[in-house]
């Protein structure tokens, strides 16, 4: 509590910068257009606060953690880091300092798809959520009555679910046979009307940063297997510190994922 006490003033400062200096360059971010909000919707400097700490958290946390895992794996796992560069071979994007990314060729890249989703399937960034009962049922003999909240578990239902053989492996290939029938064993981002809205942006993101990975540089990492923290977010406790060379320039450069 304390911790988001220091959050919501600081927030609470860049709203009030934002409201004085206006947008920078000309860039509007989600913040800035949530504060801009005039009429019956405008929002209050204790709504804008609230918002500000969900989009810190659900926005950037839960990704910045997939990305962090996605960087692990691809570590631990070189030769999935090679199948995934003669993807990008085979549909002419493995070009050195390539900017542009056809989002038609994008979708096209099944196996990139597949580690993606094993990303999210064996280190999911949120490990479970709350639902509220909208009416009395039962699960296993136990009776769930009406109005009571749920905790489902995210992480250890990937973790127990019958149609994944050997959870612990990181197997990017088990989506071959699992392709469109995984929405009782794969929710990394939730369910129904009250799951991620931010689902596709988080995937796409992902998938970018693999392509970069791929096809701009080499790098290690200085601790392979790094003792995860997984509050609140899934994280390495030493950041996982890794050295990256570029493609044509192979000096290396410290830095942390």
């Amino acid at each position: 509590m304390k911790a988001r006490k220091t959050l919501l003033e600081k927030i609470e400062q860049c709203i009030k910068e934002k409201q004085h200096n206006g947008a920078s360059d000309g860039f509007v971010d989600a913040l800035s257009l949530m504060t801009n909000i005039e009429g019956n919707g405008k929002l209050s400097l204790e709504e804008l606060k609230e918002l500000g700490l969900e989009l810190l958290f659900a926005g950037h946390e839960t990704t910045s953690s997939a990305a962090c895992t996605l960087m692990l794996q691809l570590t631990k796992h070189p030769e999935i880091a090679v199948r995934l560069t003669e993807e990008l071979a085979r549909n002419g994007m493995t070009g050195y300092g390539q900017t542009n990314i056809d989002f038609e060729k994008l979708s096209k890249l099944k196996y990139l798809r597949n580690v993606v989703k094993e990303v999210l399937r064996i280190t999911p960034p949120i490990g479970g959520g709350f639902r509220k009962a909208l009416q009395t049922f039962e699960v296993n003999g136990f009776q769930i009555p009406k109005g009571w909240t749920i905790l489902y578990a995210i992480r250890d239902s990937h973790e127990t679910d019958d149609e994944i053989g050997s959870p612990e492996v990181f197997n990017p290939d088990r989506w071959n046979d699992l392709n469109g029938n995984e929405r009782n064993h794969f929710i990394p981002f939730g369910s129904g009307k009250k799951g991620c809205a931010g689902k596709e942006l988080a995937i796409l993101i992902l998938k970018i940063l693999a392509i970069e990975l791929c096809r701009s540089c080499s790098w290690r990492a200085l601790n392979e297997n790094p003792r995860l923290k997984y509050l609140p977010v899934p994280h390495p406790v030493d950041d996982l510190p890794v050295e990256f060379m570029e493609m044509y320039d192979f000096r290396p450069r410290s830095l942390t994922a």
